[in-house]
């Protein structure tokens, strides 16, 4: 009789395989956490983007001023800094609300002021930019700059424009 072949992994073979695993999990742990914080960005730029041109395009549309303000309960413009969220109001009429940033290390900073307030042209009385950063520093930053007829541009450039506080 012959014999028949093992079935399933020898423990070298189950070692080897698990060390493998294990350095590839490793490898991309600090890949996936830099992927995170990217998307985190760009979803809080754009956000804040969106919300600049919804409040400038209603302002020409309604032919009524439109305020962009911090927000800290939501309904009200209440608080001292653009990271504790924010809102596009219609008098006293909300029309839309965005919460405070995600990350804890996140930061948002302005020159522009607060509130912003788009007249029916869509313009604004002064421009100025908002910082975005989180914990890595200026050299992942995002600088918004805003002119005075309420258009919105997005730098980014090498090196970074960004000043993070």
């Amino acid at each position: 009789m012959g014999t028949r072949g093992a079935l399933g992994f020898s423990v070298v073979e189950l070692v080897v395989t698990m060390a493998v695993a294990l350095t590839l999990i490793a490898l991309s742990g600090p890949t996936f956490r830099t992927l995170t914080q990217n998307n985190r960005m760009a979803a809080q730029v754009n956000d804040l983007i969106a919300d600049i041109n919804y409040a400038r395009s209603e302002a020409i549309k309604r032919r009524t001023n439109i305020t962009v303000c911090i927000s800290t309960d939501g309904a009200t413009c209440t608080g001292l800094n653009w990271r504790a969220g924010r809102v596009v109001m219609a008098g006293g009429t909300v029309l839309r609300v965005r919460g405070p940033l995600g990350g804890s290390g996140d930061t948002l900073t302005s020159t522009v002021p607060n509130p912003l307030i788009f007249d029916l042209r869509g313009a604004i009385p002064v421009g100025g930019s908002f910082t975005f950063c989180d914990d890595r520093g200026a050299t992942f930053g995002r600088l918004l700059t805003l002119n005075n007829i309420g258009q919105v541009t997005l730098n980014r450039a090498t090196p970074p424009v960004a000043t993070c506080l």
